[in-house]
């Protein structure tokens, strides 16, 4: 089980990895987010992280690189805090668009990877397992 600190260090270590495409240092984390606790600190929770499967760093002494696993954990813990972020008339909007397509699996989608394109600012794909 993860402590509060070392998913926010996951978090921020994702967030960092997507926006920077490079392995991300204990170092980098603790310079940049101020979370209060020196970089060995954060080194313990990152070989936590690593230990658990969330993580993986290429050598010891580099920076690390989030695994599928979290990825997820990242996508879940954002879901659930930023919700609240999207202004209420903007999910009204998206919750009409999607009503308005419930029927049609096909056109769900399209309806789904545009609203969350918009909502990114950025491309979205949004795909459905095959049977």
């Amino acid at each position: 089980m993860l402590t509060t600190r070392a998913k926010k260090v996951l978090n921020l270590i994702v967030g960092d990895y997507i926006k920077e495409a490079t392995p991300i240092a204990s170092e980098a984390i603790a310079r940049k987010h101020e979370l209060g606790v020196s970089p060995a600190t954060i080194r313990n929770d990152v070989v936590e992280l690593e230990q658990e499967g969330f993580l993986m760093r290429p050598h010891t002494s580099a920076g690390s690189i989030p695994l599928d696993k979290g990825y997820r954990l990242y996508v879940e813990t954002v879901t659930e805090t930023n919700v609240e972020h999207i202004p209420p008339h903007v999910r009204g909007s998206i919750h009409r668009e999607m009503i308005e397509v419930e029927r049609d699996i096909d056109d769900w989608s399209k309806v789904a990877a545009a609203v969350l394109a918009r909502l990114v600012n950025n491309v979205a794909i949004a795909t459905f397992p095959k049977a």
